[in-house]
């Protein structure tokens, strides 16, 4: 494969991963597939979910820190071709596990909980200005819910948006002790949306 199409894609992919990344940023790792990058924290309980519009032809899985510090051709040739980046790993198949059980989970599992704009959330824009993670108090008329929330998970600027939606437990909904929740950030910047999932235990 032509070495410009590894540069354009990590020109391409990289501002967007370290606007995004929050604190995965920092021992995550990031897998693309073809119109997706997927971004999962070292122990696999945050997973980042990015649709974008590029198609590139290329699948890799790389930790974030080692993809970011790419800076000229000779760097980024040496990481793929290095067998490690193509996806044969674990890292990988988590991912793409995860990818393939949270994207599209409105068709998978019950919405119990809908907020547009998180900053109508009581203490939210507190909270999620911290680099701390801290935690927000939200109800569903039905059951109260203890949410985290940082600027390490939703790193927002001025102009970007952030939703909330809490779900039956994705992995199985017959168990009401752990539900999924996504924020879905959009970054005015790239006019992109990442969905962002992990799992509280209902207290």
């Amino acid at each position: 494969m032509e070495s410009s199409l590894y540069i354009d894609f990590c020109k391409y992919v990289n501002p967007i991963i370290t606007s995004f990344a929050g604190f995965i940023r920092t021992t995550g790792y990031v897998t693309h597939i073809p119109g997706y990058i997927i971004m999962m924290s070292d122990d696999e309980s945050f997973i980042n979910i990015i649709k974008i519009p590029i198609i590139f032809n290329i699948m890799i899985t790389a930790r974030i820190n080692d993809l970011l510090k790419l800076k000229d051709e000779n760097s980024m040739m040496n990481l793929f071709q290095n067998t490690y980046f193509l996806g044969s790993n674990i890292k990988c198949n988590n991912s793409i596990k995860y990818f393939n059980i949270y994207n599209n989970i409105d068709n998978k599992t019950i919405c119990i909980y809908s907020e547009d704009d998180c900053y109508n959330i009581n203490n939210f824009s507190v909270v999620s200005s911290n680099t701390e993670i801290g935690y927000i108090n939200v109800s569903n008329g039905i059951k109260n819910f203890m949410v985290p929330a940082s600027k390490s998970i939703t790193n927002l600027n001025k102009a970007d948006k952030v939703g909330l939606k809490i779900y039956n437990y994705i992995i199985n909904q017959n168990d009401n002790n752990i539900k999924t929740i996504r924020y879905s950030l959009y970054k005015n910047k790239f006019k992109l949306i990442a969905d962002i999932y992990s799992n509280i235990i209902v207290i």
